[in-house]
């Protein structure tokens, strides 16, 4: 039904409405098929323009300045370890499906070691060098 709603608004469009009784002719046809083309293509557009307003909007708000999430350990499913820096203290504490518990306030005198994850490249480059030892 959505289909032909939109085929008839094509033809609409386009100009080109056959009289009732008659059958299309294939131009008639043509240029219902491109101006579906053009309308998905318009459709396609805004989604993808909005979708990404959005996430920029969506990840401004998630950001604080003075609270942050330094590292998480799974424990088991839905069970978490997290090490959370408010201000300059650091906290550890325990989240569940429906729970969050404060352990305990971490010594300022720990160090904290920033991982860097690896990147495509070095990945890749690790990948090659695998291949040439094996092969």
């Amino acid at each position: 039904m959505m289909v032909y709603k939109l085929w008839t608004l094509a033809g609409n469009v386009s100009g080109n409405s056959a009289p009732k009784g008659s059958s299309i002719s294939g131009v008639n046809s043509f240029a219902r098929f491109l101006t579906l083309l053009v309308i998905f293509v318009i459709v396609l557009a805004i989604t993808y323009f909005s979708t990404r307003f959005l996430a920029k909007n969506q990840s401004g708000t998630t950001r604080a300045a003075n609270m942050h999430v330094c590292e998480t350990l799974q424990l088991a499913p839905g069970r978490y370890l997290q090490i959370v820096r408010v201000g300059k203290k650091y906290y550890l504490i325990g989240t569940g499906k429906d729970s969050i518990n404060f352990m305990t306030e971490l010594d300022d005198d720990m160090e904290f070691s920033e991982r860097e994850l690896p990147g495509f490249s070095d990945i890749l480059e690790r990948f090659k060098k695998k291949k040439e030892e094996d092969g």
